[in-house]
């Protein structure tokens, strides 16, 4: 169902009370689905194998291993990493998000998280150090309140 222009505000009641976000592939590396693991949705996060090259047209030679790569590392519950191409992987992903959700009702405590570095405090430390930077020398200094 095409659901049209959400405000943001009802779009993230609605992550919030999905069962399952499911990433097709692209956008890479978008903010839909770090919201939803912090809203306590199931994130389907499809891999790359061979990993895929990144701006193929530029010249770079950055790789991605899936859709998110920043949440692979979360894993189960939040995060399913899978194949999409695979159908059996997608009925045993399936599964897990039945079994997940009868431990954590939607709406309910679950164990999903924003990562750290997506958190306000990392983001405020971040520009602290665009702000204190010697910018001639070419290098960013971390905060004092850093270890």
């Amino acid at each position: 169902t095409n659901l049209g222009s959400l405000a943001f505000d009802k779009y993230l009641d609605l992550l919030s009370r999905a069962s399952l976000f499911v990433g097709l592939g692209e956008p890479f590396i978008g903010n839909a689905a770090l919201e939803a693991t912090r809203l306590g949705t199931v994130v389907f996060n499809p891999v790359f194998k061979p990993h895929h090259r990144f701006g193929a047209h530029k010249p770079t030679s950055h790789t991605l291993s899936s859709q998110h790569p920043m949440i692979e590392r979360l894993g189960m519950p939040c995060v399913i990493n899978l194949d999409i191409n695979n159908s059996q992987q997608i009925r045993q992903g399936l599964q897990l998000v039945k079994a997940y959700h009868a431990n954590y009702p939607i709406h309910g405590p679950h164990p999903c998280h924003a990562l750290p570095e997506v958190s306000v405090d990392s983001f405020f430390c971040r520009i602290h150090a665009i702000l204190t930077s010697d910018w001639k020398a070419g290098c960013l200094r971390p905060p004092p309140f850093i270890v």
